[in-house]
């Protein structure tokens, strides 16, 4: 699929995930989820922000907002982030099934075949690991939101953190299986580091952070 997600019709881009072609597939579907993730964020800050100021005499109180500009700047950032790595995803799978369809018949030509396909492979891992770097951000994110937000957004919180998992542990699982094509110990064994720290990250967040139930008030609309 040559056209970036952000492009797309979801209804469309549901049908070619469902076409059983090699792209888009699971590590662009992770990259969605993420972006859903923190387009729920940006949600939860503006509908935030919104409520705080209505609530001041003035209509509008900047010293309370404290950091949820930040948080809202951050999750649009990554919201445009996640999208672009959904396309790289596909763009990388595609470059190694490239890759193993160069013809392999005379040892220079399995050599260049070889070099091709490991190339291909360690950019295939990167971006996936980029993924669940932002997916790992997303889940801390939800966890301040998840003690700043006003009640109406309390499920939102909880999806949102709930995504922001998924994507982190998908993004990690596409990782895991990339690592054992590719031979170069150095880059396998810093990839493993990146991916141990970010899985620590969601380990420790625990329920505080991807299964938060937002704030635990009255959720009047």
């Amino acid at each position: 699929m040559d056209v970036p997600i952000g492009e797309v019709v979801v209804s469309s881009w549901l049908e070619a995930l469902a076409a059983g072609v090699p792209s888009p597939a699971g590590g662009s579907a992770a990259a969605l989820a993420g972006a859903m993730a923190a387009a729920l964020a940006e949600m939860v800050c503006r509908v935030t922000l919104a409520r705080r100021r209505a609530s001041s005499p003035a209509g509008v109180a900047p010293e309370s907002d404290g950091d949820l500009p930040d948080a809202l700047r951050a999750a649009t950032r990554m919201r445009h982030e996640l999208l672009q790595l959904a396309t790289d995803d596909a763009t990388a799978y595609e470059s190694v099934v490239a890759a193993y369809r160069l013809p392999h018949n005379t040892p220079a030509e399995r050599g260049t075949r070889a070099q091709a396909i490991q190339e291909a492979m360690q950019r295939a891992t990167q971006t996936p690991l980029d993924m669940a770097k932002r997916a790992g951000a997303l889940g801390t994110l939800f966890g301040f939101l998840a003690e700043q937000g006003v009640p109406p957004v309390a499920a939102d919180i909880t999806v949102g953190t709930l995504l922001a998992g998924a994507a982190l542990r998908g993004a990690a699982r596409i990782v895991e299986v990339n690592l054992r094509a590719i031979e170069d110990e150095t880059f396998c064994s810093t990839i493993q580091e990146q991916l141990h720290d970010l899985l620590s990250v969601q380990e420790a967040h625990g329920k505080s952070s991807f299964v938060s139930s937002g704030p635990a008030t009255d959720a009047d609309p």
